[in-house]
């Protein structure tokens, strides 16, 4: 990835945690064969493509959200902190994603991969052009306006700053690369 002068702390370790997946799922991508990668330890459980499916489907589904409040902050023009406080909501989900990676949450339907049987090429194709998007998005919002809210995905009514979006997803991409590495340990795992 290219060498970038951010100038909030916030988005420099975003911007830090979104390499290290990239370089991470990479990693993966290419030491692990087509049927390591779709292997599941159990029905109810996801594969390694799978864990990067879902990443896909999380920032596709906060795309839109993302992309309107990094336009209003444009129109807003440049700004320093402080900014506003992050909601309540965006503070959860940075804790469940961030502070508890042993704990299992069950994913909102937006947010569960599309299917089963998913060719790793493509996925693993589309999770690194999405990290490009997701670098571009923080370049655009150094030095704007970090505490404008926008609604989740998953309801209107729950909402989060475009700083807590960026934590949010960048610590997220860490915690189900964690679970695919945690696939890897497994026993049973193919060899």
């Amino acid at each position: 990835m290219t060498e970038h002068h951010l100038t909030d702390p916030q988005l420099v370790a975003s911007r830090e945690r979104f390499e290290r997946a990239s370089r991470r799922a990479l990693e993966l991508s290419s030491s692990l064969s087509a049927e390591q990668l779709s292997w599941k330890p159990a029905t109810d459980r996801w594969s390694v493509v799978e864990c990067i499916e879902h990443l896909n489907a999380s920032a596709e589904a906060y795309r839109p959200g993302l992309e309107a409040v990094l336009s209003r902050a444009r129109d807003q023009g440049p700004r320093q902190p402080p900014y506003r406080r992050g909601t309540w909501v965006g503070r959860f989900i940075l804790s469940t994603v961030r502070d508890h990676p042993e704990r299992r949450v069950k994913a909102p339907a937006v947010f569960l991969p599309s299917r089963t049987d998913l060719e790793p090429g493509p996925v693993f194709e589309r999770f690194e052009s999405i990290q490009h998007r997701w670098l571009a998005a923080l370049d655009a919002a150094d030095g704007l306006d970090l505490g404008l809210r926008f609604a989740t995905p998953v309801s209107r009514f729950l909402r989060v700053s475009l700083e807590q979006a960026f934590l949010i997803h960048s610590h997220h991409e860490l915690r189900h690369l964690d679970q695919a590495e945690r696939l890897r340990q497994l026993p049973e795992f193919p060899s």
